[in-house]
């Protein structure tokens, strides 16, 4: 299975970097708290949002993104 390059949307790695580092600090460390050791993904239109929690802090990223998605999308990026 490889990419749909219909579907892909194109980032800068430096902004990738800035936006994980902006909420990355959030997520959860410990082991029981492992559904929130991520970061929380969301491409919409030409919007980007990062999401990450640990349950005490809330952290938000928004971003354009170059090019408008041909759909919406979601994921979580594991932070270990």
């Amino acid at each position: 299975m490889g990419l749909d390059e219909e579907k892909a949307v194109e980032l800068r790695a430096e902004d990738l970097v800035a936006a994980i580092h902006h909420v990355g600090f959030a997520c959860a460390r410990n082991e029981a708290r492992y559904i929130m050791s991520g970061v929380y993904v969301t491409v919409e239109g030409n919007g980007l949002e990062l999401a990450a929690t640990d349950g005490h802090r809330l952290a938000v990223y928004k971003s354009k993104l170059r090019k408008k998605a041909s759909e919406a999308a979601t994921a979580i990026v594991l932070s270990k």
